[in-house]
């Protein structure tokens, strides 16, 4: 019998990492992501390129929908899948997995990186939420009276806490990098 520990949305948004590790620790393994498909990984080191073709593609914590979400893909851009199982492929950044259901192929790679343009913020950096901001990390509807505000980076996403977010201090609220300037 597996023991998990499982999160409602707003934990999950502020202690996912956390759960993932005592998962693993739960689990006996240092792996914070159990990947319960039957189908075999296929692992090929120099990836491949896949366009998402979808206006919100969920990136999940292992191959399947019973992994929990931890970002979301909403750009359209071409990212590198390095390892597959089933119909879902592993992103190269260490991100999680997305279904390529949703996605075209467009090539071979030699450890290419995401065609997207990538943004590097950094704790304590001012920046400001963008009036076309819409929804939070979490899903929640931003409200307009915070949008087109400045704010301070307290927390940038990686791992499996919002990849592509930001806590903002003032809010204590995550936010898509790309709502923010």
């Amino acid at each position: 019998m597996q023991t998990q520990v499982v999160l409602g949305k707003y934990l999950q948004s502020r202690f996912q990492e956390l759960a993932d590790t005592v998962n693993a620790k739960l689990d006996g393994n240092t792996s914070t992501t159990t990947n319960t498909s039957n189908n075999t990984p296929n692992t090929n080191s120099n990836g491949y390129l896949v366009k998402v073709t979808a206006d919100a593609l969920n990136i999940r914590s292992g191959a399947g929908t019973n992994n929990a979400i931890v970002g979301c893909i909403r750009d359209k851009g071409t990212y590198t899948i390095v390892e597959t199982s089933g119909n879902w492929g592993k992103l190269k950044s260490g991100a999680g997995w997305i279904c390529l259901d949703y996605t075209q192929k467009v090539g071979t790679t030699n450890n290419a990186t995401p065609a997207a343009p990538v943004t590097n913020y950094s704790k304590g950096q001012k920046v400001t939420l963008k009036t076309s901001a819409s929804k939070y990390c979490t899903g929640q509807t931003i409200p307009n009276s915070i949008k087109g505000k400045t704010y301070t980076i307290m927390q940038v996403g990686s791992g499996n806490t919002h990849p592509d977010g930001v806590l903002l201090k003032e809010i204590y609220s995550w936010v898509y990098k790309s709502d923010i300037q």
